[in-house]
């Protein structure tokens, strides 16, 4: 399985393995669960994901999280 969720805090990350980019976010584990099965079941990339599909978004700190400027 080329996916898988991590807990930041709030949020639920749904990260590609191979990889470490951070292809989605999101505020419940549920919805993050379902995206991760659906992703694992041949929805994406199959863990070739490229870099401008990633996402970037504000850490608590300030700093950035990501790979690329998307939003």
């Amino acid at each position: 399985m080329p996916y898988t969720m991590r807990n930041e805090k709030t949020l639920f990350e749904i990260v590609e393995k191979g990889s470490e980019l951070v292809v989605a976010v999101r505020k419940t584990k549920e919805e993050a669960t379902k995206l991760t099965r659906s992703l694992n079941l041949g929805a994406g990339f199959d863990g070739f994901t490229p870099s401008f599909f990633t996402l970037k978004y504000p850490n608590p700190d300030g700093h950035a999280k990501g790979n690329t400027a998307q939003t």
